[in-house]
């Protein structure tokens, strides 16, 4: 059975895919966004991002956001006061900074840190390179593709990593964990 198509985040080097703009909300022109990492309170306060639509258009606005009722997150553009000015930014991305990320601790990692990496054993058998991560809430799922070219679903448990190395884009797994040819 084919897997769907994911749509390609429009982040370029230095942006991270924040969420996408799902809909208005209101008479005031806010708006209903869905983020990747719904608690997030990184726009309470406000910020600078960039809306990049769906036609490659892409502007830098202020933005912030905020919890709305049954778990929705509300966001707000500076100069948008109208529901049909909120519209137009239907299905438009929201790209931040990944230097506005705070610091994380030793030993943990963005996705998009890991994304690209180069998946290695403790060998040194190159197998494969993380295409995507499925985030299942009890086990992190990372798709390596195969120097061959096919999938593998690797499900992350710490008894299976030897080294996961951001700065590198380098992941070290112990031998026999996956297996290609």
């Amino acid at each position: 059975m084919a897997r769907p198509k994911k749509k390609s985040s429009a982040a370029r080097d230095g942006e991270l895919s924040f969420g996408q703009v799902v809909g208005a909300f209101g008479v005031d022109g806010e708006l209903r966004v869905h983020l990747h990492n719904r608690s997030s309170t990184l726009l309470h306060g406000g910020g600078d991002v960039v809306l990049a639509g769906p036609k490659g258009e892409r502007e830098t606005v202020q933005l912030m956001t905020r919890g709305g009722t049954g778990g929705r997150v509300l966001a707000r553009v500076r100069g948008v006061k109208t529901p049909e000015q909120a519209v137009a930014w239907l299905d438009w991305e929201i790209l931040i900074p990944t230097s506005m990320l705070p610091e994380l601790p030793d030993g943990e990692f963005y996705h998009h840190d890991i994304l690209r990496a180069m998946v290695l054993d403790d060998q040194g058998k190159p197998l494969g390179m993380v295409t995507e991560i499925h985030d299942h809430g009890t086990v992190e799922v990372w798709v390596i593709k195969t120097p061959k070219g096919e999938e593998v679903y690797f499900p992350v448990l710490l008894d299976n990593l030897v080294e996961v190395n951001p700065a590198l884009r380098r992941i070290v797994l112990k031998a026999g964990v996956i297996h290609c040819e």
